[in-house]
């Protein structure tokens, strides 16, 4: 809180008016400085410190704000970049050799430090948008001699609200920002060590463009995180962007949902540093890439796999991927499908036209999840101005297929089912066609023959996953041929892993397609009557997969069940004394409350592998909880689940008491004993 009437000094000083957007282009989502011509290199990539690497990354947006001169390297990723805009806009460098030099080169642009405390984490996140707006730096309170010759403290004082994280983030939301950037948001989580603070590289574009930054919840279990973080969305119009990632306390899914229903859009930019110079080298108006056109190929009784990375959505992906799968020597030795985020036509042009001017002709680049950016469009008040949007943007990059994700953990374990493509079609005329799923599932619906295809993930390869095992199971759980396989690959599995199964199942005659190449063959297939309407009409064998990898799954299952057991057990101060030792339990919270949730989401696991492991397809919860009755109704203590189910329902409007919350906690303990000895064991 400022010690002089801060209001007042606002309106003086006329920034009252709306900030943030020097050197924008009206063509452009995202504000950006001039074009530079040169910059001054510092390598930070040795500097141990995360508050020191914090402080020179917001003195790097002050630098930046209107031209960039300041670039900060931190990985191969930032060399390889720098390089980039040397070899291509004759960008000249000059080389900082210590952080010293670096404050002394930029000290005119800085007017003071404001101090936080890392003992109140919360601190960093006020300090970063005061700094903002008065052109002061953020320094942690242990580490103000490293500066004092170059700066002295100014009259803020933002630890003090900042130990009550709710009263901090009010308190900013009303005094803070409405100086703030008008459509964008950060979430900037605080918690060093714990993941994800790496979103403290975004800072320089936090601080050069004034973004109202905080570290908040969205999971329903934190109650005051989440109704201050719809406070907060509310109070921008739809289409904000919220860049950064979501906090230590909740989910992907959690944020991404909450954020969509406002009509706002993410953008995770995890590991994403720089970006002050990225947005900076902005493209001439009406510039536009484009793929090869999708070829006209003979559809065969083969196996036609569609291999798509992950992530594409993110800005890491597009900034790092230089560093893993595309620096791979096996990079376009056969058909691969990449990931790629639309939006970084704005936020990092020089990307978008490194990685179209040097594809392969074996790589093809597809939307991220969902269009434009990362969002669940079937959630927006409105999604067509996303939807329209996202057809411009994949115009602009050459994109022609998407990854359409409409994803609501809540009520829904894979994608929610419902009419979604007639309005698909209808808002991205450009778009060859549509792929959706971020699980995988061969019992979803696939839509061909109609406006346009739009094909869910049917098999999926994750981090832990025996590529090879898992490809043969699908394959020849499907005997039809042609076969057609939409298969997500998540970003930590190598080209190598892939190779090596297609290799092994050599006398299965794989085809690696492009997506757009997979849309059209299935198009062509359905209209000369070699496929029906169902992409995987036998089920038998895909109903022993998924009962097969339910046992899997079961035991670790039901020890953590087991273990979340002993926690309670011990009653609410043991487990409010344990929760608390975790990231869970980093902001205040009441004990019942973590309970109750905690109940509820393993219920809602327990009737999942309890049908699936009888073969039961499931996906949509509630419809879930009355066929488990219908299976497992005459056990028990088989009714606490429609209860925990009807408590999910009204959670907002019930205050959970510990003794009813560890009374229905131990019946679910109690379920699930019984399901153990009638089907696992």
């Amino acid at each position: 809180m400022h010690r002089r009437e801060f209001i007042k000094w606002l309106s003086a000083s006329g920034l009252l008016t709306m900030c943030g957007r020097s050197g924008e282009a009206r063509s452009s989502r995202f504000p950006h400085g001039k074009k530079p011509t040169h910059l001054n290199v510092l390598d930070v990539s040795s500097i141990d410190d995360y508050h020191q690497k914090v402080s020179l990354t917001c003195l790097q947006g002050l630098a930046n704000r209107v031209q960039p001169r300041l670039y900060l390297v931190h990985t191969r990723a930032d060399h390889f970049w720098l390089e980039v805009y040397q070899q291509t806009f004759a960008t000249k460098v000059t080389m900082i050799d210590s952080p010293s030099e670096c404050f002394e080169t930029f000290q005119r642009d800085i007017k003071g430090i404001v101090l936080y405390d890392p003992a109140f984490p919360h601190s960093l996140n006020l300090a970063n948008m005061v700094a903002s707006q008065e052109d002061l730096l953020p320094v942690d309170i242990h580490q103000e001699s490293l500066v004092t010759g170059f700066w002295s403290v100014g009259d803020w004082d933002v630890v003090t609200p900042a130990k009550n994280v709710y009263s901090a983030y009010t308190w900013a939301l009303e005094n803070l920002q409405p100086q703030c950037h008008d459509s964008l948001i950060a979430q900037c989580c605080v918690h060093h060590p714990h993941w994800p603070t790496s979103t403290y590289a975004n800072r320089d574009y936090i601080m050069a463009h004034k973004i109202f930054c905080v570290d908040l919840s969205t999971s329903e279990r934190d109650k005051k995180d989440y109704n201050l973080v719809k406070e907060i969305y509310q109070s921008y119009a739809p289409g904000a962007i919220v860049m950064g990632w979501h906090c230590i306390r909740d989910k992907e899914h959690e944020a991404i949902a909450l954020s969509s229903e406002y009509g706002h859009y993410g953008l995770c930019s995890l590991h994403t540093p720089n970006l002050t110079v990225h947005s900076a080298f902005q493209f001439e108006p009406e510039t536009q890439f484009q793929q090869r056109e999708c070829p006209d190929t003979e559809v065969k009784d083969k196996v036609y796999i569609a291999f798509m990375a992950t992530d594409g959505d993110a800005t890491w992906f597009m900034h790092n991927l230089i560093n893993t799968d595309w620096a791979d020597p096996l990079h376009g030795a056969f058909k691969y499908n990449w990931g790629f985020l639309p939006l970084a036509y704005d936020l990092m042009p020089a990307t978008v036209k490194y990685y179209m001017e040097n594809r392969l002709d074996n790589d093809y680049f597809v939307a991220g999840p969902s269009g434009a950016t990362y969002t669940y469009p079937h959630l927006h008040p409105d999604p067509v101005p996303f939807l329209s949007m996202s057809d411009d943007y994949m115009k602009k990059c050459g994109l022609t297929t998407v990854h359409m994700t409409n994803w609501n953990d809540r009520n829904w374990w894979q994608e929610a089912d419902i009419d979604f493509l007639p309005l698909l079609c209808q808002t991205m005329p450009h778009t060859r066609g549509f792929v959706r799923g971020m699980g995988e599932s061969a019992f979803e619906e696939n839509y061909y023959g109609g406006c346009k295809p739009l094909i869910f993930c049917g098999e999926g390869i994750h981090s832990n996953s025996d590529v090879t095992q898992t490809l043969r199971d699908f394959i020849d759980a499907n005997p039809v041929r042609p076969l057609f396989i939409y298969c997500l690959v998540n970003h930590t599995v190598s080209l190598e892993r892939t190779r090596r199964a297609l290799e092994t199942l050599q006398d299965r005659d794989i085809e690696p397609v492009h997506v757009d190449e997979l849309l059209a063959l299935i198009e062509k297939a359905h209209t000369q009557g070699k496929i029906g309407e169902q992409l995987y009409p036998e089920k038998k064998g895909l109903r022993q997969i998924l009962a097969r990898e339910a046992h899997q799954a079961w035991p670790g299952f039901y020890a953590d069940l087991l273990l979340f057991g002993a926690q309670f057990s011990g009653g609410e101060k043991a487990f409010a004394k344990a929760v608390k030792e975790t990231p869970t339990g980093l902001e205040p919270f009441r004990a019942a409350d973590i309970l109750a949730f905690q109940t509820i989401w393993h219920s809602m696991k327990l009737v999942k592998l309890s049908l699936e492991a009888i073969g039961i397809y499931v996906n949509h919860k509630p419809t879930a909880v009355k066929q488990f009755m219908s299976e497992y109704g005459h056990l028990d203590s088989a009714e606490i689940i429609p209860m925990l189910q009807n408590l999910w329902q009204q959670w907002h409007s019930t205050i959970p008491d510990w003794s009813k919350a560890s009374e229905q906690a131990e019946q679910l303990i109690t379920v699930a004993g019984e399901i153990n000895k009638e089907v696992f064991i």
